[in-house]
C-alpha cells in the first residue's frame, strides 16, 4: 500500500495534491473534493446573473453608469438615467437577482456615482446635474443635497466613520462635505483635468483619487498631499481599492489595468488587453 509523502494546495488554491512514495502525484478539487488531473483547474470569471433587460422596458435607464455593493454585499445599486432628463437609481437583491427599490428621476440628469454609508442606512449619488444627494434608505426620501459643484459629480466617499463625505468632478477639484453640520468643509484643486474617481482608504484619512491628467494623487481631508502613485500614462477613467485601503486599482484609457501598493507607492500589478 503505497503511503502519502506530502499533501499541498496549488497556487490558486483550487487544487489540493497529495504525493505518494511510489507512483504519481495524485489532486482533488478543493470545490466539490472530486479527483482532477493536477494544472486542470483555472481561475475564471462565470456570468452569473444579468440584471434588467437590455431593451427601453428596462428599470436600468439608458447606460448603467455606476454601481455600489452594500456593506453587507447583499444589495446593489446601479445609477443610470436618460441624459438631460432624468437620473434613476435601482437596488437589486444579490441572491435572487430581483429588483428591490426604483428612484427614478433621483438627480435631473444621469448618474454617475454611487456609494453606500459605512452602516448601510444611507445612499449618496452624484450626476451630470452637478449636485450629490443623500437617500435615506428607510425612508426612500432625500435627505440632504449638497451643491458646489460647476460640473459633472464623477466620484462620491463616505470616510469609514461616516462623517465626512468627498466627491470629485469634472470641474477638476475635490471637495469634501460635513455630514453632521451639512456644509462643505474643504475644496481641493490641482488637477489639470476632470477627477474621474474618489475613494477613502479604509479606516484611515486618505483619499485617493484618479484623474484625466493621468496623476493617481492620495490627499486628506483637508487636502494635504499625501504621495502620488506613479506608473498610470494616459488618462485614467476609473478608480477601485480593497477593503483594507492598502491596494488602489487604476484603469487607463490606453486599455491597463494597475494595481499599486499603497505603502511603497509600487506598481505590483499590471492586467493588459
Amino acid at each position: 500500500m503505497k503511503k502519502a509523502k506530502a499533501l499541498l494546495f496549488s497556487p490558486n488554491g483550487l487544487e489540493l495534491i497529495a504525493t505518494f512514495d511510489v507512483g504519481l502525484s495524485l489532486a482533488w478539487s478543493t470545490m466539490n473534493g472530486k479527483p482532477i488531473t493536477i494544472g486542470s483547474t483555472h481561475l475564471a470569471w462565470i456570468l452569473e446573473r444579468s440584471l434588467g433587460t437590455g431593451d427601453g422596458k428596462s428599470p436600468i435607464t439608458d447606460r448603467a453608469n455606476s454601481l455600489a455593493f452594500s456593506p453587507d454585499g447583499k444589495t446593489l445599486a446601479v445609477g443610470s438615467g436618460e441624459p438631460s432628463r432624468s437620473g434613476d437609481i435601482t437596488l437589486w437583491d444579490i441572491h435572487s437577482g430581483k429588483l428591490t427599490k426604483n428612484y427614478a428621476e433621483r438627480h435631473l440628469d444621469s448618474i454617475f456615482a454611487l456609494d453606500f454609508s459605512p452602516d448601510g442606512k444611507l445612499l449618496a449619488s452624484g450626476g451630470a446635474d452637478k449636485a450629490v444627494r443623500i437617500t435615506d434608505l428607510s425612508t426612500d426620501k432625500v435627505i440632504k443635497v449638497f451643491d458646489g459643484h460647476t460640473h459633472h459629480v464623477l466620484g462620491v466617499s463616505w470616510r469609514a466613520d461616516g462623517r465626512l463625505l468627498a466627491s470629485s468632478g469634472a470641474d477638476n477639484v475635490v471637495k469634501v462635505w460635513d455630514w453632521t453640520t451639512g456644509e462643505r468643509r474643504k475644496s481641493v484643486a490641482g488637477w489639470d483635468k476632470e477627477v474621474t474617481g474618489i475613494r477613502y482608504l479604509g479606516a484611515a484619512d486618505q483619499i485617493a483619487t484618479s484623474a484625466g491628467d493621468s496623476k493617481l494623487r492620495l490627499i486628506t481631508s483637508d487636502g494635504g498631499d499625501v504621495k502620488q502613485l506613479l506608473g498610470s500614462t494616459t488618462f485614467l477613467q476609473s478608480l477601485a481599492t480593497n477593503r483594507n485601503g492598502d491596494l488602489v486599482l487604476g484603469g487607463d484609457q490606453d486599455g491597463v489595468l494597475r494595481a499599486w501598493d499603497v505603502p511603497s507607492a509600487k506598481v505590483v500589478a499590471e492586467f493588459k488587453p
